[in-house]
């Protein structure tokens, strides 16, 4: 990423990726969607995979710019590490690795996000489950507290437009 690159002009529905994977997808191979989608990005994804020594872990990430032929997009891939602990564990790793990710996209001016999430029977919930508590934290990581800012200050109120499953 260049850090001279401050804003883009996409003009697709979103402008940014965020892609969640386990450490086994990447031992094995990736989940269609997740792969299609990187190789229209990144080309040879598997190449940035392995310049950047992701393998999939917990805290484990990659911000890259790619493009979707006419615009510059920044997509993030996050690891989920392995998925086998209890329930409620696996969700507090996706809770952090979907907050990793929209950090690290919202650092390079991403304001409508693609989402790619894993299965949601890893996590023992329906889709509908999912993506509901996806939405919930998404609104949580964006909340700011502004109890003692100056008066003057407005806070700006997130949206979601669409989720998709």
């Amino acid at each position: 990423f260049r850090s001279n690159v401050k804003k883009y002009t996409a003009k697709s529905s979103y402008d940014g990726v965020l892609a969640l994977t386990t450490r086994q997808d990447i031992k094995k191979s990736l989940a269609k969607d997740v792969a299609s989608d990187l190789k229209k990005f990144w080309g040879d994804y598997k190449e940035i995979i392995k310049l950047n020594s992701f393998v999939g872990c917990r805290k484990d990430s990659i911000a890259h710019i790619g493009s979707d032929g006419k615009n510059l997009v920044p997509v993030a891939l996050v690891g989920l590490g392995d998925l086998g602990r209890t329930d409620g564990e696996n969700l507090e790793t996706l809770r952090r690795s979907v907050a990793t990710g929209l950090s690290l996209l919202k650092a390079r001016s991403a304001k409508k996000i693609k989402l790619i999430l894993p299965s949601a029977k890893l996590f023992n919930l329906s889709e509908k489950e999912l993506v509901e508590d996806i939405t919930a934290l998404i609104f949580m990581a964006n909340y700011k507290f502004t109890e003692f800012k100056k008066r003057n200050e407005k806070p700006k109120a997130s949206k979601i437009g669409r989720a998709h499953v």
